[in-house]
């Protein structure tokens, strides 16, 4: 192996003692053998500690770092301190690679030699099934300087691009989708901010589009994404709205001054985070089975949420780009309408559930 290897791998792990196994042998099995794998556990209670250093011990290319409980943000950027490859991957601890990632990733490095970052496609894997996500269209997707403002208006707003430009990206809002050039993230000193708990990975990745200047995405299907039923985005969580502010607090510092300058895509793409954001509220806290607030209660809290500057900065757009069901809803939450925005809530909300059945 070089001194430097090609790729570190990142992945932060914790009680995953059921999932960690395949995950790394999918890195181990890849013909393409110049990478490092780095392994954080963050405080795992199960025998995740153990699985790692049975690992380290069979292979010198594999790091363990074990470390208490922070949060995927703390372990990722831990990773990141020690990381020395040329490229960047990150890897969740219950998802894997394709056989021959590694060696397709190194030729369409080589074929784009000049680009910061690579972004590839993947499968959603279920307990029951299997399959591919959208195709990205075309098929290579090669955008530099200005043009870089597409792919973050899609971090912000999937499919925003192909209202606009016919070009279908879907979204990119994942750190693990994407080989990052190592350099780019040291010199400009990017990490994952720690305090925010959803959007983490899609705020990391709207700072390093922001310090790119050449981003190629490649329809290249190289990494299995597990699917959860009860993952901790479908759960009842009382705390979701502080976790929305904080996440939509992070997207507004960035784009910011686009938004003061009137530009329309950051608007409407700032539109569709925050109904995101709304809609998130009503589905995890309360409109969910275990919120015993009244629907007076319910109705003060949205007044209130809707009244805060970033809800109102984000509403204040052409709503008519908005996909049906959030259009109707923001029209409603803008205007006070509060008994029809549940409403839509609510519908909207039976119909996700129906769909992930």
């Amino acid at each position: 192996m070089n001194q430097q290897p090609f790729f570190s791998i990142i992945v932060p792990c914790y009680n995953v003692e059921k999932y960690l196994s395949y995950a790394i042998d999918s890195v181990l099995n890849q013909p393409f053998s110049d990478w490092e794998l780095i392994l954080i556990n963050d405080g795992s209670t199960d025998d995740t500690k153990n699985i790692i250093e049975s690992y380290t011990h069979k292979d010198a290319r594999i790091k363990a770092i074990h470390k208490f409980n922070e949060g995927v943000s703390i372990a990722r950027n831990t990773g990141l301190d020690i990381a020395i490859g040329k490229w960047i991957l990150f890897l969740d601890s219950d998802d894997w690679f394709e056989k021959n990632a590694f060696t397709n990733l190194e030729i369409l490095i080589e074929q784009y030699h000049d680009a910061d970052i690579i972004g590839f496609n993947h499968f959603y894997n279920s307990e029951k099934r299997e399959w591919k996500r959208k195709s990205i269209i075309p098929n290579r997707i090669i955008r530099t300087g200005n043009e870089i403002k597409y792919f973050k208006l899609d971090t912000l707003f999937p499919y925003y691009d192909k209202r606009i430009n016919g070009v279908s990206v879907g979204a990119i809002r994942g750190a693990w989708g994407k080989v990052f050039k190592r350099e780019l993230i040291k010199d400009n000193h990017i990490q994952f901010e720690t305090n925010i708990k959803i959007g983490e990975d899609a705020i990391f990745c709207l700072d390093t589009f922001n310090a790119a200047k050449k981003i190629v995405l490649c329809n290249e299907y190289l990494i299995h994404y597990r699917v959860f039923q009860e993952s901790t985005m479908n759960k009842y969580n009382a705390t979701i709205l502080h976790i929305n502010e904080q996440s939509l607090n992070g997207y507004y510092r960035r784009i910011k001054n686009f938004l003061i300058l009137g530009d329309k895509d950051y608007k409407i793409c700032f539109c569709g985070m925050a109904a995101e954001c709304l809609f998130r509220s009503f589905r995890l806290y309360l409109l969910h089975p275990n919120c015993t607030l009244s629907f007076s209660e319910k109705k003060s809290i949205i007044r209130k949420m809707l009244q805060t500057e970033l809800y109102q900065i984000a509403f204040d757009c052409d709503l008519s780009y908005l996909p049906k069901g959030k259009r109707e809803m923001v029209y409603c939450a803008k205007h006070e309408m509060l008994n029809m925005l549940f409403a839509f809530a609510y519908v909207s909300c039976v119909i996700v559930d129906f769909l992930r059945k």
